[in-house]
């Protein structure tokens, strides 16, 4: 009768509560963190949370605790993107949702969800270094060049003292990145720390699992042909303001394999976070709006309107798109993974995509990885090996 009393309890609660499924996940979160009624099921989550976190194979294989790599940074500033190495970026950024805001990336309690942990995201964090437990790729590239410039700091959303160029907002779609790209360019023409003009720039974008959760409340407005527009005038507003820029979309991942975190207070989550995939029929239609979303970024992103400069180009990164979520030897999700919603990645979660995100960057166009590897070493570019383009990779 007590379980009882809990289901009860959320679905009172949620029966007032926003139909933004963003304000759905912070009230659930809150609900979680400050009634009483859910207090042992909290405690009893998070201790087998921190019990994962601490004996989880995952933990950090000290990957950048010893890395050496001579090489990286060209003798002069090159002219073309097509030949352009990790110590050549001055300025990094990145456009997305939640997930690059970092949300509950350092939590150790379930109100610490709500916290944008915008250091610790993988594409654009600053925290730490490489060597001390904070491989992000804005960190990798740091260890080539410690002036580059534009990554995240501490906590905060968008608009908070150390953002910088992360422009990632919790709770947006695939409809958002105009605007995001927008929020962009004034930053970069406006912060003095950087030259504009002469600057090579790295963009990192990834959005969609807001779009495919939901994407039943209304699914032609989440299609994939809408899905693939949106991130197309994102990409074309870069392209017409930001010189010296070398893009790259980090194609969406499967969030299906979340539902399968069980107990309680993961259910609860997922429940108001990610209703669409609620049943069986509902998360294969999520997994097939997926590959449609990863297809139709994919004839996006290989267009050639965006790939005919020396001082501009869109590479895609599709290392996610077969990408599981790391498994415990009996089968279930390990998660360690996650941060303590079942939803969002933990640090070690932010590492490992981090990682290889930075180990797809070297690959040749064509020849990219679409599954990752979670023990992979971070990868030691040679003194002549450039970031791939669709131009360089044709090489």
């Amino acid at each position: 009768m007590k379980y009882v009393a809990v289901v009860l309890a959320v679905a009172i609660c949620f029966s007032d509560a926003t139909s933004n499924t963003w304000g759905r996940y912070e009230a659930a979160i809150r609900l979680l963190a400050n009634d009483t009624l859910f207090r042992p099921l909290v405690e009893s989550h998070m201790k087998t949370y921190k019990e994962a976190q601490r004996t989880s194979p995952l933990r950090m294989d000290q990957a950048g605790r010893n890395f050496g790599c001579p090489g990286g940074t060209s003798p002069s500033v090159p002219t073309s993107v097509h030949a352009l190495r990790a110590g050549d970026i001055k300025v990094v950024a990145a456009l997305g949702d939640s997930l690059t805001a970092a949300n509950g990336a350092d939590a150790w309690t379930i109100l610490g969800c709500l916290t944008e942990y915008r250091g610790t995201a993988w594409s654009i964090g600053g925290d730490r270094t490489i060597s001390s437990d904070g491989i992000t790729l804005a960190n990798i590239i740091r260890y080539f060049n410690p002036n580059v410039y534009g990554f995240s700091e501490g906590t905060g959303d968008r608009d908070s003292a150390k953002k910088r160029f992360n422009v990632a907002r919790a709770g947006d779609k695939s409809m958002h990145m105009p605007e995001q790209a927008h929020l962009l360019v004034q930053r970069l023409r406006n912060d003095p720390n950087i030259n504009f003009q002469n600057d090579w720039k790295l963009v990192t974008i990834f959005i969609g699992g807001n779009d495919l959760c939901q994407f039943c409340s209304d699914e032609p407005d989440h299609s994939a042909e809408l899905y693939a527009s949106r991130i197309e005038q994102a990409l074309q507003i870069l392209y017409d303001n930001v010189p010296r820029a070398l893009v790259q979309v980090v194609n969406i991942f499967d969030i299906g394999p979340l539902t399968e975190m069980g107990g309680l207070i993961c259910s609860t989550v997922h429940v108001y976070a990610c209703d669409c995939l609620l049943n069986q029929p509902g998360r294969d239609k999520a997994s097939q709006l997926t590959i449609e979303y990863q297809r139709e970024t994919a004839r996006v992103v290989s267009s050639s309107k965006f790939n005919n400069h020396d001082d501009f180009t869109v590479v895609l990164q599709p290392f996610l798109e077969n990408a599981d979520p790391p498994r415990k030897s009996d089968g279930s999700l390990d998660t360690a993974f996650f941060a303590p919603d079942c939803f969002h990645f933990s640090r070690m979660g932010h590492q490992m995509v981090a990682k290889n995100l930075w180990n797809t960057m070297f690959q040749p166009v064509g020849l990219k990885d679409r599954d990752w590897d979670m023990h992979a070493p971070i990868f030691c570019p040679g003194e002549n090996e450039f970031i791939a383009t669709h131009q360089n990779s044709r090489r």
